[in-house]
């Protein structure tokens, strides 16, 4: 069987599949986690998801970003980040985590070769609980798709 496109994933913990109820940093199983999905579906995935990631803001972490993606060769790269920078951030809301990656995906489109994609997807809106208790960043997370 032929492999289809390498998708380079870039995200935060929703991207590496990260399960909350989970004491030492285990993942969800792999036939929930999306990145994982993909490749049932005959992708090749390279999963860089990372937990508490936030849009990159520094030139060098742009640049770095930039450079993974030439290494792998990826001929898809999907970006999804915006939660943490919510989560950490008490300035960001949801117009500020679009403005950065708006940065981010200008430098981009600049660095890496023209033959790779990039997919922005917006990180599901959040939910109350443990993580969050806040209204505020419950409802901005909610305008992430939109900005």
């Amino acid at each position: 069987m032929t492999m289809g496109r390498r998708i380079l994933c870039f995200g935060d913990s929703n991207t590496y599949g990260y399960d909350p109820r989970s004491y030492l940093g285990g993942r969800y199983p792999a036939s929930v986690r999306w990145t994982a999905l993909l490749k049932t579906a005959g992708w090749e995935i390279i999963n860089a998801g990372e937990n508490g990631r936030c849009i990159p803001r520094l030139d060098h972490e742009i640049i770095m970003l930039a450079q993974m993606i030439c290494r792998t060769e990826a001929e898809v790269a999907v970006i999804m980040l915006g939660s943490n920078d919510l989560l950490q951030q008490p300035a960001a809301n949801a117009g500020v985590c679009a403005e950065r990656m708006e940065k981010v995906l200008t430098a981009l489109l600049q660095e890496i070769p023209a033959l790779c994609e990039i997919v922005l997807i917006a990180p599901p809106p959040m939910e109350l609980g443990t993580w969050v208790n806040d209204p505020k960043t419950l409802e901005e997370s909610r305008w992430l798709a939109g900005c």
